[in-house]
């Protein structure tokens, strides 16, 4: 989804292997499409919050409208408002960053192998002959879902602008780390 008259540009990719991904990220979208045009950085980051925890309610809904089947989509999400970004995401759909000629990950993958090289139990070489790679964070899985979010001020020559789905993905939180037991990092563009 893009909406450049927001700020705000997302991917929702439906779990596969399971029932009905392509409504849970239909439901993503349509929620985050909803919304207005904020009046700060800040009202944005709380408004796209708030949208992708009540698509989450609508696809927990679901789930329970098809006996418990396991139905939920990996999303990821750029804002960019008042000189400022912000990245929310949960799953292995991922942010990049392009800057002076350079390509880097912003976000990084909720997923269980990840979480192995994180642990130093697999090298990235190692996984490179793992057949799947099942995902620890998704919209519509859980009553209260983990996001993690990534925020920075913007700068002139940098711009994130390429969201594209891949199996690796970071974990993103609201912004008050308290809330719902959610981490953020602060991060720039460099």
């Amino acid at each position: 989804m893009v909406r450049t008259d927001v700020g705000l540009w997302a991917v929702a990719d439906g779990m596969g292997g399971h029932e009905a991904g392509d409504l849970a990220s239909r439901i993503v979208v349509q929620s985050l499409d909803a919304i207005g045009t904020p009046e700060s950085a800040a009202d944005l980051l709380a408004e796209c919050e708030e949208r992708l925890f009540s698509a989450n309610r609508q696809i927990l809904a679901l789930s329970h409208e098809r006996q418990g089947a396991t139905v939920g989509t990996t999303a990821a999400v750029l804002l960019v408002r008042d000189s400022y970004y912000a990245c929310i995401w949960a799953g292995d759909s991922r942010v990049y960053l392009i800057s002076r000629g350079a390509i880097s990950q912003v976000s990084h993958d909720h997923s269980e192998l990840e979480e192995l090289i994180a642990e130093g139990a697999l090298s990235r070489e190692d996984v490179n002959d793992w057949l799947s790679n099942a995902i620890t964070r998704a919209v519509g899985v859980a009553d209260d879902p983990e996001f993690e979010v990534v925020t920075g001020p913007g700068r002139a020559g940098g711009c994130l602008r390429d969201l594209q789905r891949w199996p690796d993905q970071t974990r993103a939180g609201r912004r008050d780390p308290a809330a719902r037991g959610y981490a953020t990092r602060p991060g720039s563009l460099r």
